[in-house]
C-alpha cells in the first residue's frame, strides 16, 4: 500500500481537532511528511522498532502502517485516552506489532485524572530497546523538568546506535528577534537559560536556548547529530524542498555517527 493510501479509517472529527489538524488532508499530509523525515534523517527501516512520543490519535501510525513490519514495530504512547483507545480499537487490533499506551500522568486538558507527575513516567519500553524515536510538536509544550525527564528516558530505551527526531523551538538571533517583536513579548526565561514560555491566547509554549538544550541533552547522556532550523520565527527553509515549521533536532548517543 502506498504512503498515501493510508490502512486504516481516519479518527473522528473531533480527534482531528484535538491535534490541532484542521482537515483530513492536512492530517494526512503531515503524516507523510515526518515519515519521510523519519527514513531520511534518522534512517528508519522496516525492521525497526520506533517509539511516538506523543502519539496522539495515530497520525503517525496510519502513516507508517505500510513501512514497520515485524519484527519491527511500534508503540506509542499519550496522556490523551480518547486517542490512545481509538488507536487500540482501530490500529493496534489489526497489527499486533503496533501497540498504544495511556500515560496516566497529570495533565490538567488532557488528562487531569492523572495518578502521577510528568516527572515520574518512565517511557513504555525496556532499556535499549528502541532503534528509532519520534516526538512531533511535544518538547515545545514541556517545561524545564520534564524535557530533562524525557530525555533521560529517551536516553535509557534507545539502542547504542539509535536516533530520535524531536521539534524544538530553538531561540537563536532571530528567533529571539521575533519574540522580541510579540505585543507582550515572552512570558519569562528561567535562569538556567530554559525554557522561554511563550502564550498565545490559553496555550503555553516553551522555547529553548541552544546551548542550553545541548546541556540538557548531554546531562541525560545524549548528543545533537543534526539539526534544521524551522520556518516558526519567519527564517527561510534551510531546505526548501522540506519546509517545516518547528525546529528539528536528532539525538542519539555519544559515539553514533551522524
Amino acid at each position: 500500500m502506498a504512503a498515501d493510501q493510508p490502512a486504516f479509517d481516519l479518527p473522528p472529527d473531533s480527534h482531528l481537532q484535538w491535534i490541532g489538524s484542521t482537515d483530513v488532508e492536512q492530517f494526512h499530509r503531515v503524516g507523510r511528511r515526518y515519515r519521510g523525515f523519519l527514513v531520511d534523517d534518522t534512517g528508519l527501516r522496516p525492521d525497526h522498532r520506533l517509539l511516538d512520543i506523543g502519539c496522539g490519535t495515530g497520525r503517525m501510525a496510519i502513516a507508517l502502517a505500510d513501512l514497520l513490519r515485524a519484527p519491527g514495530g511500534y508503540v506509542g504512547f499519550d496522556v490523551w485516552r480518547d486517542g490512545i483507545e481509538w488507536c487500540r480499537r482501530e490500529i493496534g487490533a489489526r497489527r499486533p506489532e503496533f501497540t498504544f499506551v495511556h500515560a496516566d500522568v497529570a495533565e490538567p486538558f488532557l488528562n487531569p485524572g492523572g495518578t502521577q507527575p510528568l516527572t515520574d513516567w518512565r517511557f513504555p519500553a525496556a532499556d535499549g530497546s528502541i532503534d528509532r524515536a519520534l516526538a512531533l510538536s511535544v518538547f515545545t509544550h514541556l517545561d524545564g523538568p520534564t524535557t530533562r525527564h524525557y530525555l533521560r528516558e529517551l536516553a535509557r530505551v534507545l539502542q547504542p546506535d539509535g536516533r530520535a527526531l524531536l521539534t524544538f523551538f530553538i531561540v537563536d538571533a532571530v528567533g529571539e528577534a521575533h519574540l522580541r517583536g510579540w505585543p507582550g513579548g515572552p512570558e519569562a526565561l528561567a535562569g538556567d537559560r530554559a525554557p522561554l514560555l511563550m502564550r498565545f491566547g490559553k496555550d503555553l509554549f516553551t522555547a529553548w536556548d541552544p546551548a542550553a538544550i545541548e546541556d540538557a541533552a548531554a546531562a541525560a547522556g545524549l548528543v545533537i547529530l543534526g539539526r534544521e532550523p524551522g520556518d516558526w520565527c519567519g527564517r527561510p527553509p534551510a531546505r526548501p524542498d522540506r519546509p517545516h515549521h518547528q525546529d528539528h533536532l536528532v539525538l542519539g548517543r555519544p559515539g553514533a555517527h551522524p
